[in-house]
């Protein structure tokens, strides 16, 4: 936490998740969250996503930096959205289980209309294979 912004780097596990939820929760006045990640679990990052949302902050991706895969759930949760750096969307992988895969693209897709992004990117995400 660096004034009124809140930076996640890194790869997203519930570890992640957990931690900046209470920065969150420890720091109210916080505007901003800037991310580099590769992306990491679906359903941590849509934790952190929700929590962007109901706060209301915005999202950033610095000009040097790089947010692929689940990283792009908390970026499309943002109030007001800036990507200078990369943005990377693709299909949902590393689920084995088809039932639980199925349960993860309902999830992703309800949140994603929640936070107003673009019916075209979503397609994109779809439609684009993981690697």
């Amino acid at each position: 936490v660096v004034g009124k912004e809140i930076r996640i780097d890194g790869s997203l596990n519930q570890t992640v998740a957990d931690d900046f939820i209470q920065k969150l929760h420890d720091n109210p006045h916080l505007e901003t969250v800037s991310l580099n990640s590769p992306g990491g679990s679906v359903f941590p990052a849509l934790d952190i996503a929700r929590a962007i949302s109901v706060s209301q902050l915005y999202t950033s991706v610095p000009i040097s930096d790089e947010c692929h895969s689940a990283c792009s759930f908390i970026f499309l949760s943002g109030r007001e959205r800036i990507a200078d750096g990369l943005l990377g969307v693709h299909q949902v992988s590393g689920v084995n289980d088809p039932s639980l895969t199925q349960t993860a693209i309902g999830e992703i897709y309800e949140e994603l209309v929640r936070f107003n992004t673009p019916t075209y990117l979503i397609s994109r995400m779809l439609r684009t294979p993981p690697e």
